[in-house]
């Protein structure tokens, strides 16, 4: 029902009736709105939290810091620059709604255990509350990464072996995949 309803908005978006329609729909989507965040509230067990907190803390993190790098280094790879890149990979660190959705589907399927529920929804909620707090991080994180060891590390060793005076494009050098990963940095001009 939830992903039908979501083709149809996504079909109904389209319409030359998408504005009206979006007008007729708003009270009705914030009644809603506020009535789910509601139920996951009540969904949230206290006593639940405090007895898988390990795994809420393991997955938690392993959300933010896999969100970040990946979508970090996607960008990257798209050609943009090194903050660009950091701003949209920070702001990437939630989980959203539809994980509790698969999860209540895996559990009413009996393919997930009954305690997977409530770690998505503490993990959301978690990260959910932290994505404000990474995206003001990105500015700061970007200018420290790209004043630090990875390009001196790296980028300049690999542009010397290639004896080029330049800096490195995103698609530059792509037999080097650690430079590909990292062209996106601001890297000086290597000079003999």
């Amino acid at each position: 029902a939830a992903f039908g309803a979501f083709i149809m908005g996504s079909i109904l978006a389209e319409t030359i009736e998408a504005e009206s329609i979006d007008r007729l729909v708003k009270p009705v989507k914030d009644l809603f709105g506020a009535i789910f965040f509601v139920s996951v509230g009540m969904m949230v067990d206290p006593a639940m939290i405090v007895e898988y907190a390990v795994p809420i803390i393991v997955i938690t993190l392993a959300v933010i810091l896999g969100q970040s790098v990946f979508g970090t280094f996607g960008v990257i790879l798209s050609g943009k620059p090194l903050k660009t890149a950091m701003q949209c990979g920070f702001s990437l660190t939630q989980i959203g709604e539809f994980a509790f959705i698969i999860a209540s589907l895996g559990v009413s399927l009996h393919v997930t255990s009954d305690f997977l529920y409530p770690i998505v929804v503490a993990v959301s909620v978690i990260t959910t509350f932290l994505t404000p707090y990474m995206i003001r991080l990105a500015e700061p994180a970007s200018t420290f990464v790209d004043a630090h060891a990875i390009a001196s590390i790296v980028v300049v060793p690999l542009m010397a072996e290639r004896k080029s005076p330049h800096a490195v494009s995103p698609f530059g050098i792509c037999h080097h995949v650690g430079l590909i990963l990292i062209s996106g940095f601001s890297v000086p001009r290597v000079h003999k």
